[in-house]
């Protein structure tokens, strides 16, 4: 089986804080479950579907690792 493949390089840009969150990445190849690095203050991470949710409590600029 190939590995998965996340499609493209994905920045979510301008959204207030303690406002709701969801990003779904999307990946080629059905991973069977994902990853992270570390999460913005406030929000969780789904390692069945990859999805991040929730509100970010601290303003900033975060980079993510999936």
């Amino acid at each position: 089986m190939a590995a998965p493949i996340i499609l493209d390089i994905q920045s979510v840009l301008n959204f207030r804080q303690y406002a709701d969150f969801v990003f779904q990445p999307h990946a080629t190849n059905a991973p069977a479950s994902w990853a992270s690095s570390a999460l913005p203050p406030g929000c969780s991470f789904d390692t069945g579907t990859g999805a991040i949710t929730g509100p970010v409590t601290k303003p900033g600029i975060y980079n993510v690792a999936l």
